[in-house]
């Protein structure tokens, strides 16, 4: 089903105030016209992943996302968007890279 869009927004943490600090955002939904804008402060890059309805349960579509994306070098913050049994390992991938913080890493399922 597609993600409760309200509920992601209320979800969508604002980053520690930072000078020059970058945000990943990582979102599965099922398709282009699911996507949508996520205001923030920061310096923000989305990585929307694009799965079928019968793959939300699978970590494989996000874990994919994760493995092609270089973070930026400095500070930076990702939020993790993904039904709740799919979120967790994304979030263990991103607490192996040293430079982020974990209380800058925030996964949420819905």
């Amino acid at each position: 089903t597609a993600p409760s869009w309200p509920g992601i927004r209320r979800a969508h943490p604002q980053p520690p105030t930072v000078p020059g600090a970058h945000v990943t955002s990582l979102v599965a939904v099922t398709g282009a016209a699911e996507e949508q804008g996520l205001a923030t402060r920061a310096e923000h890059r989305a990585l929307w992943v694009h799965r079928p309805v019968g793959e939300a349960a699978s970590p494989a579509p996000p874990m994919a996302a994760l493995e092609r994306h270089a973070f930026a070098e400095g500070d930076g913050f990702v939020w993790i968007a993904a039904e709740a049994g799919v979120a967790k390992a994304p979030r263990t991938h991103v607490l192996g890279y040293a430079a982020i913080r974990p209380n800058w890493l925030r996964a949420s399922g819905y």
